[in-house]
């Protein structure tokens, strides 16, 4: 899974942020990945390490919609991402389908007296094929 990431700084002047956005940069550089003694949680496996890497380059448009949909000026930002493998805990085996079978129940007329193969006298089967025919 593709994880992105926008760093913004927010500072008393223009010149401060821009510090604070080129330290940004440094450390990412200085650190492209993340050690997996660094990472909390036991979601990771023990030799994974999370690489980090900054965006070529920000498209003016959508960072214009992202700071408009919070109701602030568009300001200075960094972008970075990584990616995370996603992996169950336990595979399960699974079997294909061999049959298909839809039961419905008539909206129009709750007294239907067919009876399906549950139960309930309201239900009908409707058999679409691929099974076994019955004896």
């Amino acid at each position: 899974m593709r994880l992105d990431y926008l760093f913004s700084a927010w500072a008393q002047t223009p010149e401060d942020e821009q510090l604070l956005l080129g330290l940004i940069i440094r450390t990412v550089m200085e650190n492209p990945s993340i050690p997996r003694d660094r990472l909390k949680g036991a979601s990771f496996e023990d030799d994974f390490a999370l690489n980090l890497q900054l965006s070529a380059r920000l498209d003016e448009g959508t960072l214009a919609r992202f700071w408009g949909s919070l109701n602030q000026p568009v300001r200075p930002a960094v972008q970075a991402w990584s990616a995370i493998p996603i992996l169950p805990e336990a595979m399960t085996e699974f079997r294909r389908v061999q049959t298909r079978k839809i039961e419905y129940k008539s909206i129009t007329d709750p007294r239907v007296s067919e009876v399906g193969p549950t139960p309930n006298p309201f239900s009908k089967r409707l058999d679409l094929g691929g099974g076994r025919n019955p004896k």
